[in-house]
């Protein structure tokens, strides 16, 4: 003969055969007959259920369907800490917008309940009083030196006076020679010029002598109105003599002039000895005396 098993029915069981019972029995009797802790949820009416019903951690998560508990389910006041369960009452067990000013018991909640930023910040209170002065820190290590700061505007004071001349600096080296130019271009020829003489003469003294330790002089003129443009004199004796003077001057030799050349020797030794007087003449026309 099989054992029969002593097993219990699960709660979830029970309050299924219940309300199969009331569906099927009528609302009267379920009123009166439920067993203890059978009643569902649809046979029970707004704010019926209270904190005078519930025990203590009687609420648990396991207990709560998803969204189940709205804020039309439950009564002001009437769902405490002492009421639910450590950790029962999650997100998924809230209905959204269930849980208002009215449900929150006042003073309950602290600054640690909030997400950063939901507390708005209250009005700006009056300023303290100044504090006492703090002791003098240490001194700070120096800091990097500062980028250059930008020119300042230019002031709009007058010009001031002008300052004294500083000494004349040294002369500096002399640069090196610059690169030698290129050659010009040709220029033009130029119109031809006239003859510069016609006609030179030139003349030689008869020989003349100078006599020992004597000063001679002798004037070779030009033949008519000639200018003399040079000369000069052949000494015969070349370890003897001493030139004075070798020049133009008049016909006469008294001065300065162009008509003749005029030599003056002094003999230097014992004895005589001879010479010649040279002078090259041109006609008039081609010199300009500056006589």
């Amino acid at each position: 003969m099989p054992r029969l098993s002593k097993t219990l029915p699960s709660p979830s069981m029970m309050i299924a055969l219940i309300a199969l019972t009331i569906s099927l029995g009528g609302t009267s009797y379920a009123a009166i007959n439920y067993p203890k802790k059978s009643i569902p949820r649809a046979a029970l009416q707004s704010n019926a259920v209270d904190s005078r019903v519930l025990g203590t951690n009687a609420v648990r998560a396991g207990n709560i369907s998803p969204n189940a508990v709205t804020r039309y389910r439950i009564r002001p006041g009437a769902v405490t800490n002492s009421r639910i369960a450590s950790k029962a009452v999650t997100n998924s067990r809230i209905a959204s917008n269930a849980v208002d000013g009215s449900k929150v018991k006042n003073r309950s909640l602290r600054a640690v309940d909030f997400m950063k930023g939901q507390i708005p910040f209250g009005p700006q209170g009056l300023q303290g009083l100044t504090g006492a002065q703090g002791e003098r820190g240490l001194q700070g290590v120096q800091g990097d030196e500062g980028s250059i700061g930008i020119t300042g505007a230019t002031g709009a004071g007058s010009q001031g006076p002008t300052g004294a001349t500083g000494a004349t600096g040294s002369a500096g080296a002399t640069g090196s020679a610059g690169a030698t130019g290129s050659a010009g271009a040709t220029g033009a020829t130029g119109a031809q010029g006239s003859d510069a003489f016609d006609t030179v003469d030139y003349l030689q003294s008869s020989l003349k002598t100078a006599n020992a330790s004597t000063s001679t002089s002798y004037t070779q003129d030009c033949p008519g109105t000639d200018r003399a443009i040079g000369g000069g004199f052949l000494n015969n004796d070349s370890t003897s003599g001493i030139s004075h003077m070798s020049r133009p001057t008049t016909a006469n030799g008294s001065g300065p002039g162009t008509e003749a050349w005029t030599v003056k020797l002094y003999n230097n030794s014992g004895s005589s000895f001879t010479f010649y007087v040279y002078v090259i003449c041109v006609p008039p026309g081609n010199t300009t005396s500056n006589w």
